[in-house]
């Protein structure tokens, strides 16, 4: 296991809301962005033996799961590093390739696999002590576990086996699955991020428009779409216990960029500075996001953390061109990987970090 530290300087930035800046507007941007200058470490770890490390998820803790490549057998294994740095590598029985997607802040973790026993891809839950289960979602060919809540619902999509529609899921502590489709669809429904509370979000492509949209699943099951202003897809990424959704939309005229969307239905869009895309990933309670951005004329691939204020953050990991967070914590704490591109001769390793603010 290698494991290195890195402190630096970053920027805050600031990104409007609004199309049009008005002169007040651009003179506190100007202040923000040259006076608040603050100092990071980003720590870089590898589990052992890999050759790309890949985390997914950071809980209150600061316990980290993800997926890494094994150096040797090539197949793909599900890690868990602990706070102090030590890396517990993983894997579901008869498992040729694991796909590691959250972790609650007890511990549990969660994912997917493909089973090479049955030819079909799994879902499963790894206790704190270790204990793996599996489970298949109801006539499932595939089953994906994409999110888990503090009181271990699990929130994913399938595809069946017979007639082949993909569908949302939600599966309870005691392994009882409650199977849904976005508001009059039976297209396809994908389930990104479940509250604390049970409320679910993802997006369905709609059968008139055949448009991706964005929709909220209330605990007693009704289903509310809705979509970003001016938008050609629109994706709720992640819900929190006071409803707001955390999302991503393409623009039709400006490209990729964020929105978080108020309980009671408001959208305020985001986007990263001097970004070409903006791609969010996870935020906490304390309304800070994390994503990465493509900045605009060096193509290059930038992490963020953008504050309840929207304030945003610009980091790099070091020597590196593409950084991408993918999880952040309570505290702040933001983990992801990043393309390492000191080693001469190679074009780049993929390595996780672990940036403390």
């Amino acid at each position: 296991m290698r494991s290195e530290s890195f402190r630096s300087n970053r920027q805050w930035h600031v990104a409007s809301n609004s199309r049009a800046l008005g002169c007040l507007t651009l003179f506190v941007l100007v202040l923000l962005s040259a006076a608040e200058v603050r100092a990071q470490t980003i720590t870089v770890f590898d589990p052992p033996l890999s050759r790309s490390t890949n985390p997914s998820s950071i809980n209150a803790e600061g316990q980290i799961a993800g997926n890494c490549g094994d150096a040797f057998t090539g197949t793909t294994r599900g890690f868990l590093r602990d706070r102090n740095g030590t890396i517990t590598p993983f894997n579901p029985p008869n498992a040729g390739f694991t796909q590691v997607a959250a972790i609650s802040d007890s511990g549990q973790v969660i994912g997917s696999f493909s089973d090479t026993s049955t030819g079909t891809f799994r879902g499963f839950l790894r206790s704190p002590d270790g204990t793996i289960t599996v489970f298949d979602a109801p006539n499932a060919e595939s089953t994906i576990s994409l999110s888990i809540n503090a009181a271990g619902q699990i929130a994913g999509r399938l595809r069946e086996i017979s007639p082949g529609l993909r569908r949302g899921f939600v599966r309870d502590r005691n392994g009882t699955f409650t199977v849904f489709d976005g508001p009059d669809s039976t297209e396809e429904t994908r389930a990104f991020g479940i509250s604390a509370g049970g409320q679910i979000t993802g997006d369905f492509v709609d059968p008139i428009t055949a448009r991706r949209r964005g929709y909220v699943r209330d605990r007693r099951g009704a289903t509310t779409a809705f979509d970003a202003p001016n938008s050609s897809t629109t994706i709720g990424l992640r819900i929190n216990a006071a409803g707001t959704v955390l999302g991503q939309f393409t623009d039709t005229l400006l490209g990729v960029r964020g929105f978080l969307r108020d309980r009671r239905g408001p959208i305020t869009v985001f986007h990263a500075p001097n970004a070409r895309r903006t791609f969010p990933s996870d935020f906490n309670a304390a309304g800070e996001i994390a994503g990465h951005f493509f900045e605009v004329g060096t193509g290059n691939r930038r992490g963020f953390v953008r504050d309840r204020r929207g304030v945003f953050e610009v980091f790099d990991a070091p020597n590196s061109t593409s950084t991408s967070p993918r999880g952040i914590n309570q505290a702040g704490l933001v983990t992801g990987s990043f393309l390492d591109e000191s080693i001469p001769g190679i074009p780049g390793v993929r390595r996780g970090f672990v940036r403390v603010p």
